[in-house]
């Protein structure tokens, strides 16, 4: 007989349908905080608003209006975070692994990789900016104006753009999503998925590609070293790169694109896959562990294993069980009826979620086309 645990325990471990549930709320966490500065600005410019309804596109280019815009989304990120820990029972530091620290020699290298990652991405980027321009997209405005210009208005980009987007969306999606995926799933399948979230997460064509890139390095790392820490750190140079070459000549690191021929496109894919691959040997070598990385197994040879395994940190009673023992074959029935409605749960709550981020991605394309 088996002791089942106590419903009022946190939970270690995440499963699927958290990663689901996470991916939704994070959803409306950040089209919720849209609506709320939109809010905010009118209320603000009330009177300017009454008398011209064009004037809320000016006043969102106002300074603070764009720093607000940039950390908004992330606190109801985290606000989301600690209310849906708390709601199923997560303890959110074991499960997101904050509690874990990423090896120094890690550390180290990880601004180097950043860096390596944007210029091994930059072709792709490029040829994807080709076809939007063909198609007629026109690229948002992402530049900060003169707010770099002044030492305070670096600070305050820094803060909002670099390092809470670093905390709390890693928080989010190498946390909550990537680490319940990665419970059921191969690593690589998890990383994937995560990734491609990530990536609509953000709603914009412009930044969809290079989104899905960073977010399968950001992956690879977390999982690879069992932190979200490296991947803070990650994500945090990634945009840090991005605001330093914002204050570079301009077009100091463009790659002029020499045709639209198929082989020019299929060539900066192979080339971006080429440095993916060469980020996850560095990060397997700075881990001291190449030869059973996540990379090389992925490449072994593997024999197909079709046996149920069943997580019990994962899969746990309902608060009516609490004070009862059950068998350990009445608990592995139970565990696998469970199991399967958690499935069909997942499967509902992911294709919501990329239904609603899919929606959003045609609407901003359609914006940028007729613009």
């Amino acid at each position: 007989m088996i002791k089942l645990k106590n419903p009022k325990n946190l939970r270690k471990k995440l499963n699927p349908v958290d990663s689901g549930i996470s991916f939704l709320g994070a959803i409306f966490a950040i089209v919720g905080a849209s609506y709320l500065l939109t809010m905010i600005v009118i209320l603000t410019y009330f009177a300017e608003y009454s008398a011209n309804p064009t004037f809320l596109n000016q006043a969102m280019n106002y300074p603070w209006v764009i720093i607000l815009s940039a950390i908004l989304p992330q606190l109801t990120l985290l606000l989301f975070a600690f209310i849906f820990c708390e709601m199923r029972r997560i303890d959110l530091f074991s499960a997101t692994r904050i509690n874990s620290k990423p090896k120094i020699t890690v550390i180290a290298i990880i601004p180097v990789l950043a860096l390596f990652l944007i210029f091994s991405n930059l072709p792709l980027l490029t040829a994807a900016d080709d076809i939007f321009r063909r198609v007629g997209y026109t690229m948002p405005d992402i530049s900060f104006g003169n707010m770099l210009d002044s030492p305070w208005g670096v600070i305050g980009v820094v803060l909002s753009v670099c390092l809470m987007p670093a905390l709390f969306e890693e928080l989010i999606f190498r946390g909550l999503v990537l680490q319940g995926l990665a419970s059921k799933f191969r690593p690589y399948f998890a990383i994937i998925l995560s990734s491609l979230a990530f990536s609509l997460m953000h709603m914009s064509p412009a930044q969809t590609i290079h989104q899905f890139l960073l977010g399968i390095a950001l992956g690879y790392i977390v999982l690879a070293t069992k932190s979200i820490w490296a991947g803070v750190i990650l994500h945090f140079f990634n945009n840090l790169w991005a605001i330093i070459f914002e204050l570079l000549p301009q077009n100091i690191i463009s790659v002029p694109f020499i045709d639209n021929t198929i082989f020019i496109y299929l060539g900066c894919v192979i080339f971006s896959l080429l440095g993916l691959v060469a980020f996850f040997l560095a990060v397997d070598f700075a881990n001291k562990d190449i030869a059973q990385g996540i990379f090389a197994k992925s490449i072994k040879k593997r024999q197909k294993d079709y046996q149920y395994r069943i997580n019990y940190d994962i899969i746990l009673p309902p608060p009516a069980f609490g004070a009862m023992s059950m068998s350990e074959e009445e608990y592995k029935n139970y565990a696998i009826a469970k199991e399967q409605k958690n499935r069909r749960t997942f499967i509902i709550l992911f294709t919501l979620a990329f239904g609603i981020c899919l929606a959003f991605w045609i609407l901003s394309l359609a914006q940028g086309i007729l613009s």
